[in-house]
């Protein structure tokens, strides 16, 4: 798990049946589409479905008996270490915010160890967190945090990306703006007519792919420059934005998120921008305006993640 305190999981996750619903509103986002936005795939077809029940990589809630006693501790399907992309970055946030107001220090003095994670220190970045759960295998089942693929409660293998990674070619990056541009929310609205208030990231060297899918006057390019990054971060804020970022190292990581109100971030977060070169923690270091956007804004129209760790 991607947090600061090594034994966090172990003591929050035993019993905690509705994980995603509480990590959502402890961040104060509302809790994604799965359906619209996160394609499950079968492994090894390239059928997608849409069933949330299907979504793998939960981590190890381990077996309990109550399961059938009440729909309150209801497990999801889980598998070892492994952990979908947006839990995994949720998590990093909610137990970083819990060990900032752990006042009493009693998650700092518990017994080390007991969480699943390749890495047990405080002192990393969201951006190497995320790299590391994309392409580390130092955990104690020796298998990626972020797989392509799990085994569900119906001893299915399935996949919480598509299957081997996505290539940043057009195809691919074209079939995810149409799925975007397609959802609906629950009164059967269209989120997005058009990528109007798509945040995208992804390595720099990917520039070239993102000009093959969407035409200039739709998005461009946002890459933070040390002369004028204000002035940028305003306008990514305010537009359609492809942002690329070299704090994501793998050729083929990405990922992506929407709001159908994304543009009323300006106003909320004008006074609160800070974009930084150095890694830093979290809560202050590089890009920071990127991380802010993702966890911090609470804009009720999220439409949702898609990620290709490519490992």
């Amino acid at each position: 798990m991607p947090n600061g305190v090594d034994n966090f999981v172990d003591i929050h996750t035993k019993r905690k049946a509705h994980l995603t619903a509480v990590m959502f509103d402890t961040i104060k986002m509302a809790q994604p589409l799965y359906k619209e936005v996160f394609r499950m795939e079968p492994a090894g077809t390239k059928g997608l479905f849409e069933n949330e029940s299907q979504a793998s990589g939960f981590g190890n809630l381990g077996v309990h008996t109550e399961l059938t006693e009440s729909p309150t501790d209801q497990l999801y399907p889980g598998y070892t270490t492994t952990w979908t992309f947006v839990e995994y970055s949720l998590l990093y946030r909610y137990s970083e915010r819990m060990l900032r107001h752990d006042m009493d220090g009693l998650l700092k003095k518990a017994v080390k160890n007991l969480a699943f994670a390749p890495l047990d220190h405080i002192d990393t970045t969201f951006w190497n967190h995320l790299n590391n759960a994309y392409s580390s295998t130092d955990a104690p089942d020796g298998s990626y945090l972020i797989s392509t693929a799990h085994i569900n409660h119906r001893n299915e293998t399935v996949a919480n990306r598509l299957t081997n990674g996505i290539d940043f070619g057009y195809g691919n990056f074209q079939l995810l703006a149409n799925l975007i541009r397609k959802a609906k929310d629950h009164s059967g609205y269209r989120y997005l007519s058009f990528p109007s208030n798509v945040l995208l990231v992804g390595p720099v060297e990917l520039d070239w792919a993102f000009h093959e899918v969407f035409p200039t006057k739709e998005a461009s390019i946002y890459r933070p420059d040390s002369e004028n990054m204000a002035s940028n971060v305003n306008r990514m804020l305010y537009n359609p934005k492809i942002v690329t970022t070299p704090k994501i190292t793998d050729i083929d990581a990405w990922f992506i998120c929407a709001g159908k109100e994304m543009n009323e971030i300006k106003g909320k977060m004008s006074n609160n921008i800070r974009i930084q070169h150095e890694d830093k923690d979290i809560s202050t270091g590089a890009y920071e305006v990127m991380v802010d956007l993702e966890y911090d804004t609470a804009i009720g129209d999220y439409l949702g993640w898609w990620g290709s760790p490519g490992q």
